[in-house]
């Protein structure tokens, strides 16, 4: 049973009842804000389950890449239905000031530009419901919760993650995602739509979808639960499970089929950190992280591909379980989508990776704490890592030689220190040179439980 969630201005589900504009709210508590992207979850994976005789079991009808020549880059048409049944839904209920960034957008403004419109006196568009949290849960007595306006919030859609799995006939691997983020990059919520999930211990697949569903609180206890609520696909509370034996459990590390060496060796890393592992390939990021979450003792290392649709509601999920997602050094995503320019909120430097984690990402339920520490560790030991994935924001010349902290070295948005930003900001202390890159070495950073320190070694080239 999910912990308590507070059931107060439901009434205000009735209240929209009529289609005009003047009735969508402005304020509203995340718990009807989280409830509406479960009930939209749900309407994406009935339109992917529709699709299923046709596309699932290697079939390709409809199916299209992004890239050519690459299975990981497909998409089909269930992708883009269901994006816009997701999208016309969330317009219908909450009108157009409600920021929707979706990953089948034709642009990345992330304003509903990309996203698909809706008439609001159509008819065939339901309103969602924003009550589904509440009869989750069995507490009579409920205190009042604050309401929040909706700007303060962005939502990212994913809405078939797993296309490539869909379209080979994984189907057990396709999720249907609603991540919601306050506008200081948090993951604060969010809804993981299963259109195919296992039914129980013997791995049939369940014929009705369902939709696991996290909320974090910063007075109480996070939500999290399924819902509808199904034998089988329930969360375990891995927060609170332990190993009562008193001998070191068993570790699953899961990964995908990536050759890339790095994340190769990120794996060797977190397989050599428990006496018994067990390396399980996956596909699909939704799919990794809700077993993730699931169960304790576990921990997910992603490619570098993965977007913020795909992370915002999985993280959302792995937290409420007391669990973490950071990149592969250890610094905690950012879920901003006015911060994508690395390096000092992109103020001097031309970096821009738009919404993808492009440091990679790393999740860990708990008991795996222990891996996910030393895989970081790791990984701000390892020049080549650091080369390869940072030296955009370093400098191209910088002379790695030593541990980094580079997981501390951040702006207040998560992204690394840039060249360009520290040079343009310390240019009248070094007037007529230039910043060829800077190291921040593990030796000279400070670590403690409230906050954390490092010295910024700064290579200059006089020009003169």
């Amino acid at each position: 049973m999910a912990p308590f969630v507070p059931r107060i201005l439901f009434h205000l589900f009735a209240a929209m009842s009529s289609s005009s504009v003047d009735q969508h709210p402005t304020d509203i508590p995340l718990s009807s804000l989280l409830s509406a992207c479960v009930d939209a979850s749900l309407r994406g994976c009935s339109v992917i389950q529709s699709y299923a005789p046709s596309l699932a079991g290697g079939g390709t009808d409809g199916a299209l890449h992004k890239e050519a020549n690459n299975p990981k880059s497909v998409v089909t048409a269930a992708d883009i239905e269901a994006q816009k049944v997701i999208v016309d839904a969330l317009r219908k209920t909450f009108g157009p000031k409600l920021r929707i960034i979706g990953e089948e957008d034709d642009d990345d403004g992330g304003d509903g530009a990309g996203s698909s419109a809706v008439d609001e006196d159509d008819s065939d568009v339901e309103l969602l419901r924003m009550d589904i949290l509440a009869a989750c849960t069995d507490h009579e007595e409920c205190e009042e919760e604050e309401t929040v306006p909706l700007s303060d919030y962005v939502l990212y859609v994913d809405p078939l993650d797993g296309t490539r799995e869909f379209v080979e006939g994984r189907v057990e691997n396709v999720a249907c995602l609603i991540g919601i983020a306050s506008n200081d990059g948090r993951a604060v919520a969010g809804a993981v739509g299963v259109p195919f999930p296992k039914n129980g211990d013997d791995g049939a697949a369940a014929k009705e979808a369902c939709a696991y569903y996290a909320m974090l609180s910063d007075s109480g206890p996070s939500t999290f639960g399924v819902y509808p609520p199904t034998t089988g696909n329930e969360i375990e509370d891995t927060e609170n499970s332990g190993n009562d034996c008193g001998t070191e459990p068993t570790l699953t590390v899961l990964t995908g089929d990536s050759t890339n060496p790095i994340l190769r060796r990120a794996t060797d890393v977190a397989l050599a950190s428990f006496s018994d592992t067990n390396h399980v390939i996956i596909g699909g990021t939704a799919a990794k992280l809700v077993e993730t979450a699931r169960r304790p003792n576990t921990i997910s290392i992603l490619h570098f591909k993965t977007c913020l649709w795909d992370t915002c509601s999985t993280d959302a999920l792995l937290h409420a379980q007391g669990g973490r997602v950071t990149d592969l050094f250890g610094s905690s995503l950012s879920h901003s989508p006015d911060s994508r320019r690395g390096g000092g909120a992109g103020k001097g430097a031309d970096i821009d990776i738009g919404f993808t984690n492009a440091w990679g990402v790393v999740a860990s339920s708990p008991g795996a704490g222990k891996a996910h520490d030393e895989l970081c560790r790791a990984m701000r030991a390892d020049p080549e890592a650091i080369r390869t994935i940072l030296g955009r924001w370093m400098g191209e010349e910088s002379v790695i030689a030593e541990p980094q902290a580079i997981d501390v070295a951040r702006d207040l948005d998560g992204a690394p220190l840039s060249r360009e930003w520290l040079e343009e900001h310390l240019e009248s202390r070094a007037s007529g040179c230039r910043l060829k890159g800077y190291t921040v070495p593990e030796v000279a950073c400070v670590r403690m439980m409230m906050s954390t320190g490092c010295r910024i070694i700064l290579d200059w080239n006089d020009e003169e």
